[in-house]
This record gives structure tokens, C-alpha cells and sequence, in this order.
């Protein structure tokens, strides 16, 4: 029998500018998966599974709009430095055998980007190639801590935004410790990015987009 989300079924939990989020107990592995299947065409709402507890949230349009700065920022710095890389969204990580799994808000292979060439990307085994870079937005406090199933599955650094600022994380020692310039793009510092992200949501768009082009071409060359 399938695994239906219904609006009845979802115990409302937090609710923000910027996101839902909803929390279930006693929730088998076997469910988490027939869920992620139900919703595999679907952008929303994001699944994180520990152990039995499965958390739900729906990224309003203030979410997805900081998501979409972020993305823009790493692309416009990978470009003006000539580095391929391949952002693969909130593609779902997860593995049966430490019942984990996580949808990041964004992703970039970077430094392995061709470790995944010519790959199917639907069946990339996540623990022999983990992105390096993970973008999180965050409105309210997750009910689940990512940051020890990114760190099980090896991803080398988070930017995570928390409403007005932005903080790098790096993995070390299979923990996050926090830094203030990125090891994965390196002369990127958190309170550049903290900049832009806010500005963003203030500027129009094409003068915000002259100004991150500029700050990429002239700055971190």
C-alpha cells in the first residue's frame, strides 16, 4: 500500500517567511521511500529522514528566492574562474544501512565534478562521490540536524543562512568546525556572501546581477 502525504495526515509544526515545516515519529524506512517515490516529480515539499523521524518542509517563495542567489553567486564565481562544475538542486542523499537521508537546498560537484562524468546521475552512489559543496536556507530550526548526515556522507563544506547571515562550515574529523573563508572556493568569505544574499532581496535584479559579476571579476581573481 502506497504512502500518501495528506494535509490531514501532517502535524503543522513551525511556519516562517520562508518555509514549514512538519515532523513524524515511528516512521519506517520503507515508508520514508514510498514517500520519496510518491513525490520524485516534485520539487516540494524536501525530506529528511534519521532514524525514524521524518521532518517535511515547504519552502515558501522567500526561500527559493534566497536558494536561486546562492546558486547565481557559485555560478558567476565558477565561471569567471574558468572551473566546471555541475549543480545537481536538492537531489535526495540517503542510504538504507544508516536509515539517513537529506535533501540540501543545493549541491555542487566542484572539485570532482569529472569523478561523475558520463555517470547515470540517478544512481551515483553518494558515499563514493559526495558533492563538496552544500547550500542550506534556513528559516527556523530544523527538527532533524543535517550536519551529521552530510558529515557520514562526506561532504566537504556547508554555507548555511540563517535569515540574515551566512556561515561556512568545513568538514573535520567527520564534524563541521566553522570557518570565515571557503576551502572549496577559495577567497570566498561568508560575509561577502552574507552581502549578497541580503542585497538581493532588496535590489532589482539586473543591478543585483551587475553587482556580483563585477565583485566575481575583479575580486577573486
Amino acid at each position: 500500500m502506497s504512502a500518501v502525504l495528506t494535509p490531514s495526515k501532517i502535524p503543522k509544526r513551525k511556519e516562517s517567511i520562508g518555509e514549514e515545516r512538519f515532523v513524524l515519529n515511528n516512521v519506517s524506512w520503507e515508508t520514508y521511500e514510498q514517500i520519496l517515490k510518491n513525490y520524485e516529480n516534485s520539487s516540494a515539499p524536501r525530506f529528511t529522514y534519521d532514524r525514524g523521524v521524518l521532518e517535511i518542509m515547504s519552502p515558501l517563495p522567500s526561500h527559493e528566492t534566497d536558494i536561486d542567489a546562492f546558486r547565481q553567486i557559485v555560478y558567476e564565481i565558477l565561471d569567471q574562474r574558468n572551473i566546471n562544475g555541475k549543480c545537481l538542486g536538492s537531489t535526495t542523499f540517503r542510504r538504507k544501512e544508516w536509515k539517513r537521508g537529506a535533501e540540501p537546498d543545493a549541491c555542487f560537484y566542484i572539485q570532482s565534478v569529472d569523478s561523475i562524468k558520463g555517470k547515470n546521475l540517478n544512481k551515483i552512489d553518494i558515499t563514493e562521490y559526495p558533492p563538496a559543496l552544500v547550500i542550506e536556507v534556513d528559516y527556523t530550526s530544523p527538527s532533524i540536524d543535517k550536519f551529521p548526515i552530510y558529515a557520514t556522507l562526506g561532504v566537504t563544506e556547508i554555507w548555511c543562512c540563517k535569515n540574515v547571515e551566512v556561515k561556512f562550515f568545513r568538514l573535520n574529523k567527520k564534524k563541521y568546525v566553522e570557518i570565515s573563508e571557503s576551502v572549496v572556493l577559495q577567497k570566498i568569505t561568508a560575509s561577502d556572501v552574507t552581502r549578497f544574499i541580503n542585497e538581493n532581496r532588496t535590489m532589482e535584479r539586473p543591478e543585483w546581477l551587475r553587482s556580483v559579476r563585477a565583485w566575481a571579476a575583479s575580486d577573486l581573481k
